[in-house]
């Protein structure tokens, strides 16, 4: 045989062992020609400062796919030069945020996605929970855009794409197995945990040297994240955000405008068969197969972008060239700027649009006010009852003294962002005007001083700043504080201002110590505050309450002709027959108005936190609303009777041998039967509040627990069965369960190699539908488990998809 020849057909494509074996003729010795290939790559690879499990060092080819793949970006990087400043490149779309999460096997739609992330609700599945921890990551990460990218910056990101999820938190794994559904049950040998700690300071200073190119740096940082998994949960999204980061800060900004994981997931074969090539034993420590990969998609996604831009471009060209064939004819309509020269003389008019102006500076101020980061031409209808086109006209002023920035605009709805360095004056009063509390918990005091001084030391960004101003904030007797306070006394995004402070809640240094509004106020967790002090004033705060409500009402009602004045009269009424509750349907019946108007009518009354939502969906009609008036009810002697069936699964949950988590959720609703709910205060106390939203969904999905509100959860006294309704894709994963197995039994690592599920996301899924009576679920040995499916289509058609 010619191995001359042979060699040269194997290195037409870069191929692994797996697949070259194939094409090596019997009667060779395929082990030996697979080594000879892989010595002959060997010494013309380049090598990087890094090293794989073995100890051996990183090295790649540079391959003709990925010189071609350089030079489209390098092209698209000359045309677009200096369009675009490096400081305000964002460095995730909502697409990317969507889609990177998609690529894990989050069953959510992009239409319900974007929903989710413009509504700035509070996550109700684990699918938003991941959306928003995404959305948080690629915050941080802009507002970071210049730091180092150290082993300190590598946990912040991870804390903020796991936060609340099981296994979540910024902290390195302490196991040495990690399981990677992509490979469907192959075993590769990864790093051990202990190797990790040195393993990511020698990553750290592979991205601060200057040497290796952008391009082979940000593919390199991925691989390396994929092939280590320093962290127990989230190492994919992070390892896709982090390549994003490097490309961008390199200078190639159009990448922020991109969705890499789109392209990703079209090609999601590839993908995953690049990772396994990566982590084979076999392929020594060579990374030229997921380093051409990534290139050639990141090449394709440039590709992308060209075809749309040109497409728009000849869209214009010839819608002009179209216009440019009509002759000018009399009857023409005349351009929309004619009737605005022809207007400027009209007294009315000029009055009329000095009004309007007036009131969308008005809303804008009680937009700010209530502490709004963005807000929707929707928003600003509610308000001034202006058709929102007029009012995106009446924008543009704004948007020109950069007191507002157009986040994004297009046919589906503009949303806008405030300048924070531009805010209105506020007339709250200043916490700082509050008396210091007398009770110190001294011992606490210290801990809390101590914890900031060091994060004030060696934080990050913003990090570090509030820290410091926390700091200032305790030195001065100032006990209590907001988000929008701290915000604007450093100048920095109150987002960065929330992420930094959101930090110091979960870790115990501050609490909540009022939410009555949008406004979030905090204080220090050594300030004691007795529960017997509030009870004695609720009465009061009751009755000033209620008054408040009826004065606010009465004034809408009164000074406001439209359909929300309207609702306002009917607000009144419900409250003078003590009607706490109300339906969108009823408004419906009462006003004569269409769904749609009737969520226009009442956003100024949710933006004045006047009503909440408590819950969506009821009866399985999406948008069918049920609200709540914003009124303290003060302590109520509870005297409830649960049945023997909520209290025996209580009990099981606490006995849980399998999961904490169980336990956690059974303890806590246990404690909280007296009186009848689960708040989020009562985690905070429990020192869980990262695993409020993961632990409520689950106990709500079992018909523990009723929503009430984002941080208010009802315990039911007994199981209603048309609580019990399952989402949609939890419809879809039976469905598919049922598919693969039937009636059988099988394995959690039998079900990831079959679905595209995560191992995280897929065990809580099959635990979830454990309790629910779903499956069957028998432990082995070994301490894994088997599941059957206790339900099929023909006699459970309520479970399963709905395919006809």
């Amino acid at each position: 045989m010619d191995k001359e020849r042979l060699f040269r057909y194997l290195d037409r494509k870069y191929s692994s062992k797996s697949e070259i074996i194939p094409n090596i003729p019997l009667g060779e010795n395929a082990d030996a020609i697979w080594a000879e290939i892989l010595q002959n790559r060997r010494e013309r690879g380049i090598e990087l400062p890094l090293v794989n499990v073995h100890g051996d060092t990183y090295w790649y080819i540079l391959t003709n796919k990925m010189i071609s793949a350089s030079e489209v970006i390098v092209d698209e990087l000359m045309e677009q030069e200096n369009t675009a400043e490096l400081h305000r490149s964002s460095v995730a779309t909502i697409e990317e945020i969507f889609y990177t999460g998609f690529m894990e096997g989050a069953q959510i739609s992009v239409q319900d996605a974007m929903e989710f992330l413009q509504s700035g609700e509070e996550p109700e599945s684990v699918e938003e929970l991941i959306l928003m921890n995404s959305r948080q990551a690629a915050g941080f990460a802009t507002e970071n855009m210049y730091h180092a990218i150290d082993s300190n910056y590598l946990h912040n990101l991870a804390y903020f794409l796991t936060d609340g999820l099981d296994n979540g938190g910024g902290d390195y794994r302490i196991t040495d197995t990690v399981e990677i559904p992509s490979l469907q049950g192959e075993v590769v040998q990864l790093p051990p945990a202990a190797m990790i700690p040195e393993q990511t300071e020698r990553f750290a200073e592979f991205l601060a040297d200057t040497a290796t190119h952008p391009l082979i740096k940000a593919a390199a940082a991925q691989a390396w994240v994929l092939a280590y998994r320093p962290f127990p949960e989230g190492n994919e999204r992070l390892s896709r955000l982090l390549s994003n980061v490097i490309l961008i800060r390199a200078g190639y900004t159009f990448f922020g405008n991109i969705s890499i994981s789109s392209v990703l997931a079209r090609t999601s074969y590839e993908y995953f068969r690049a990772i396994a090539n990566i982590l084979r034993t076999e392929n020594g420590a060579d990374l030229t197969y997921f380093l051409e990969y990534y290139l050639v998609a990141l090449s394709a996604a440039v590709n992308e972008m060209k075809a749309k831009r040109e497409q728009q471009q000849q869209d214009t060209i010839e819608a002009e060239q179209k216009l440019a064939a009509e002759p000018l004819l009399p009857s023409q309509k005349k351009p929309a700027g004619d009737t605005e020269t022809k207007s400027k003389g009209n007294p009315v008019i000029l009055g009329k649009n000095k009004d309007n102006k007036e009131k969308v500076d008005a809303a804008l101020d009680e937009l700010q006010r209530q502490c709004y980061e963005q807000f929707t031409l929707h928003d600003m209808e509610a308000i001034t009852g202006m058709n929102r086109k007029y009012i995106s006209k009446l924008l543009l002023p704004y948007e020109a003294s950069e007191r507002i920035i157009a986040v994004r605009k297009s046919r589906v709805g503009n949303i806008y962002a405030f300048n924070q360095s531009v805010q209105p004056e506020d007339d709250t009063q200043d916490s700082s005007s509050q008396d210091d509390p007398d009770d110190i918990n001294s011992e606490l005091k210290e801990y809390v001083i101590s914890a900031l001084r060091v994060k004030g030391k060696d934080g990050l960004g913003a990090a570090r700043t509030v820290a410091i101003e926390l700091l200032q904030y305790i030195q001065m007797g100032k006990y209590t504080f907001t988000t929008y306070e701290v915000a604007k006394s450093l100048n920095i995004s109150t987002v960065s201002a929330r992420n930094s402070i959101h930090y110091y809640l979960v870790h115990g240094m501050i609490r909540h110590a009022e939410d009555k509004t949008r406004k979030q106020f905090f204080e220090f967790s050594f300030v004691r505050n007795p529960d017997a002090e509030q009870a004695t004033d609720a009465a009061k705060v009751q009755q000033n309450s209620m008054e408040h409500m009826i004065s606010e009402l009465s004034d809408i009602a009164e000074n406001n002709g439209t359909r929300t004045g309207m609702v306002a009269s009917i607000f009144l009424r419900y409250l003078q027959e003590g009607k706490m509750t109300f339906k969108t349907e009823e408004i419906s019946k009462e006003t004569g108005l269409e769904n749609d108007m009737i969520h226009n009518a009442l956003r100024p009354f949710r933006v004045k936190g006047l009503i909440r939502n408590t819950r969506t969906g009821a009866d399985g009609i999406r948008g069918f609303h049920v609200y709540r008036f914003n009124i303290d009810q003060g302590p109520a002697e509870q005297n409830i009777s649960y049945s023997d069936a909520i209290m025996d699964l209580i009990t099981e949950l606490e006995n849980s041998q399998s999961s904490q988590k169980d336990r956690r959720i059974g303890r806590i609703i246990r404690s909280c039967l007296p009186k009848g709910n689960v708040t989020k205060q009562d985690y905070i106390a429990a020192g869980e509040e990262t695993k409020w939203n993961v632990d409520m969904l689950f106990a709500t999905s079992l018909g523990l627990l009723k929503k009430v509100s984002s941080k208010e959860y009802s315990i039911m006294t007994e199981f209603d069965p048309a609580g019990l309704k399952l989402r949609t894709a939890q419809k879809y994963t039976l469905s598919a369960l049922y598919e693969l197995f039937g009636d059988g039994m099988f394995s959690a690592e039998m079900a990831i190699a079959q679905l595209d599920y995560s191992s995280a996301h897929l065990s809580g899924i099959l635990h979830q539908f454990t309790w629910m009576k779903l499956l069957d679920c028998t432990p082995n040995e070994d301490n894994s488990y088997t599941y059957q499916l206790n339900v099929n289509p023909t006699d459970n058609p309520e479970c399963f998809e709905d395919v006809a």
